[in-house]
């Protein structure tokens, strides 16, 4: 035999020998196999670290041992107790794991005729953690609308596919099968709370809380008025502006109609009069944006002012017409009760908003409603022959004083007119009886020859006397 051919042989017998001591895997029918290799579990809870190994047939497993080590360190630290199920089921069960029990195990065992533990030195590494709720994007202030993605932690203590339970403020929220991410779209404000997860099998043992709240610009702006009841002129009002908002509203601006008349949560105005009426409103902003309210409208009651009488004729009237006086009032509500006066008459006269005078004498009107009641000026109104003359006594210009003065003139040339004319036809009258008269001679006549004779005579009248009728 040839040193070649030696040498071959002695090589072949050398592999045969490794193959028998080499442990695990690189020998034909032993191994250890870990499936997953890589494992998380929660904090006190139970834990399977699976595990496979194979030996030829016709071997005996004399001994066994699953060993543990820090993930960072080397160094062995301790042998596990353990217990083989069968002749191929390693697999390891831990209890109320802490995180000192984190690291990587490696099971070996040894038959009757191995020399040397066989195993696989990859292991299994178990990482021991808290379940935790992770946010995505991470913040504790969501702005409404927005987008949120919730993910119940990265571990997965379970071969199975697991379901995921969501609990919101500590109530059951909803239930996802395999899917570990809670998706929240168009952020309300009734999404904001504490979210937890748990995972089955494990449902005593929630997660670490993830809190949020949702920001929101004023909403629900309103105003509100401290009279309950009616406003009435000269009393103190309070207007308050409310709102919903998050954060709080920083700024509060009021508005009469468009005008900018205050800043903060309260406008007061402490004696309000009629030029306060309107509509106001205010503006409420906060760092997220600004919203306004509904206009509310103060309507500012007053008793009757400013109350006149008005004559609906002219100056001069004919006998045997009327006169209206009208009565007229700013009030707020209306005038409810108008009551007309004479001077010098403890009784009223009248009621109404107009009234007939038919009377010689100074009238006034009085306006009343709930709040309060005015008089007004006094109007005189004068009867005087076939006329009837109204002055007013109050508020008369310069002009109503001389058209008055003319009409009485007027009136007073037209009266002694008239009365020369009528001693004109009565002086002409009486000239033509005494002519009748003086053309009956009686002394040449005898009794029985007077109404024989008797004759009316009817001179002429002279050519610038005027002729009465009858």
């Amino acid at each position: 035999m040839d040193c070649s051919s030696l040498l071959l042989l002695l090589l072949l017998k050398l592999i045969g020998i490794l193959f028998q001591e080499i442990p695990g895997s690189l020998a034909q029918d032993w191994s250890v196999s870990y499936t997953p290799s890589r494992l998380c579990a929660l904090h006190h809870s139970s834990v399977v670290l699976p595990c496979k190994y194979t030996y030829p047939s016709g071997q005996v497993v004399t001994s066994s041992a699953w060993h543990y080590r820090r993930s960072n360190s080397s160094t062995i630290e301790r042998r596990v107790a353990h217990s083989l199920a069968d002749e191929s089921n390693c697999s390891l069960l831990l209890d109320s794991v802490t995180q000192d029990d984190a690291g990587v195990y490696q099971f070996s065992f040894r038959t009757r005729d191995s020399t040397q533990d066989l195993t696989n030195e990859d292991g299994v590494t178990l990482e021991i953690t808290d379940l935790q709720v992770d946010m995505e994007p991470v913040s504790d202030k969501v702005l409404e609308g927005d987008w949120v993605m919730l993910i119940c932690g990265s571990c997965i203590p379970s071969l199975t596919v697991p379901t995921y339970t969501w609990y919101k403020d500590g109530r059951q929220y909803k239930q996802k099968h395999g899917d570990y991410q809670l998706e929240l779209t168009n952020i309300k404000v009734e999404d904001e709370g504490s979210y937890q997860c748990s995972i089955s099998g494990h449902e005593g043992l929630l997660s670490s809380a993830v809190k949020f709240t949702v920001n929101y610009p004023p909403k629900n702006v309103s105003v509100s008025i401290s009279s309950s009841g009616e406003i009435v002129e000269g009393s103190s009002v309070t207007l308050t502006c409310s709102s919903g908002a998050n954060p709080l509203v920083e700024n509060y601006t009021w508005f009469k109609g468009e005008a900018l008349i205050g800043k903060g949560k309260t406008y007061i105005i402490s004696k309000i009069s009629t030029e306060d009426s309107g509509e106001y409103k205010c503006k409420c902003s906060n760092e997220v944006r600004h919203q306004d309210s509904i206009g509310v409208t103060l309507n500012v009651l007053y008793p009757p002012k400013k109350v006149s009488v008005s004559i609906s004729t002219s100056v001069e009237i004919v006998e045997g017409s009327s006169v209206t006086l009208t009565c007229s009032s700013d009030a707020n509500p209306p005038v409810e009760i108008y009551t007309w006066f004479k001077e010098k008459e403890s009784s009223p006269v009248g009621s109404g908003k107009s009234y007939r005078a038919l009377q010689s004498g100074q009238y006034y009107c009085e306006a009343q409603n709930k709040h309060g009641s005015e008089r007004s000026a006094t109007v005189s109104v004068t009867l005087s022959g076939g006329s009837v003359i109204v002055y007013v006594a109050v508020g008369v210009g310069l002009f109503g004083i001389a058209a008055l003065l003319s009409a009485l003139c007027w009136l007073r040339s037209k009266r002694q007119k008239n009365q020369k004319e009528e001693y004109e036809c009565q002086t002409a009258g009486l000239s033509a009886k005494d002519d009748t008269y003086a053309a009956l001679d009686l002394t040449d006549r005898t009794s029985d020859d007077v109404y024989h004779t008797l004759a009316i005579a009817h001179p002429s009248p002279a050519a610038d006397t005027p002729t009465c009728s009858d």
